[in-house]
């Protein structure tokens, strides 16, 4: 497979949409004294890295997307 293959490329996008969105639900529903942001990101990365772990190629792309994005949001809140 290519990262170049618009299927691979769908399946990890569709993936990263359903983390974010369980992430979002987890942080709503959690309790507001327990850290919820944390634990939606923890949602988010588990689910992507069980995917992943159980072989869906898309789900490795969609979890270095997720590893990118959490480095270039640590470098942001670095250099603010």
């Amino acid at each position: 497979m290519s990262f170049l293959d618009p299927r691979l490329i769908g399946e990890a996008t569709l993936i990263l949409i359903g983390a974010i969105v369980l992430g979002y639900v987890v942080s709503r529903i959690w309790p507001k004294r327990a850290n919820p942001q944390l634990f939606g990101t923890l949602a988010a990365f588990a689910l992507v890295g069980a995917l992943s772990y159980l072989g869906n190629a898309a789900a490795g792309v969609a979890l270095a997307v997720l590893i990118g994005l959490l480095v270039l949001f640590g470098i942001a809140a670095v250099a603010m």
